[in-house]
């Protein structure tokens, strides 16, 4: 995936339909179109369109197509300072967005200091923020990486990842935005990484997915 991979729902888009709140007995008519879902990010979410379809949820995460359409958008190296150009070629194809779930930062570890990183995430969200007022954005905190990051060990990268995850976690709370967590994939945990310390293995990828589909129904 180059630019751009969209799950395609294979069905047309109905207009109504009963829903059954699970557990409950009761239905309800869901929302008149299904919700627009962008998730932007880099390998970890290009890996995860590529093999969704061996997963349980699939690539559509195991969202019904009738509540939500979801797309996954990015490239295998994406930095942060490429996701605004990304989001708005994709508007300028005349889509908006309900959510937007980003999961970026891990590649940037390499190339800027802490500080630099943390003070372009903030504007870029800030920014986004403005452009979509109605839209859900979810920040997707960024993930361990077992293995050294260019010169840096692991310990340093690690430490580095805490401080930005309790920085803009404090920013997003204070304008609105979702922070979704993946407390569960640790890095003292090298079973949930592929033997490059960097990618996650299935479990890892299961538990990532997982994570994913809890914030997208959380938005439904």
């Amino acid at each position: 995936m180059d630019t751009l991979a969209e799950v395609e729902n294979g069905a047309p888009r109905e207009e109504s339909r009963e829903a059954e709140l699970e557990g409950s007995g009761v239905t309800r008519p869901p929302q008149a179109n299904p919700l627009e879902v962008w998730i932007c990010g880099h390998t970890v979410v290009t890996s995860l369109w590529k093999r969704g379809w061996c997963h349980p949820y699939g690539a559509r995460l195991g969202i019904d197509p009738i509540r939500a359409h979801v797309s996954w958008l990015g490239t295998k190296d994406m930095l942060w300072d490429e996701l605004l150009s990304l989001i708005q070629s994709v508007v300028q194809r005349g889509v908006l967005p309900d959510v937007i779930i980003i999961h970026l930062g891990e590649n940037d570890l390499a190339h800027q200091s802490r500080l630099g990183l943390i003070k372009s995430m903030k504007n870029d969200l800030t920014t986004l923020c403005s452009m979509f007022p109605k839209t859900k954005i979810v920040w997707s905190t960024l993930l361990p990486r077992t293995w050294p990051v260019l010169d840096k060990p692991p310990g340093v990268v690690e430490k580095s990842r805490k401080m930005i995850i309790k920085e803009l976690s404090k920013f997003c709370s204070m304008f609105g935005i979702s922070v979704l967590r993946h407390d569960q994939i640790m890095y003292s945990s090298p079973e949930l990484f592929s033997p490059d310390g960097v990618h996650l293995s299935e479990i890892g990828e299961g538990i990532f997915n997982a994570s994913l589909r809890e914030a997208i129904e959380s938005c439904l």
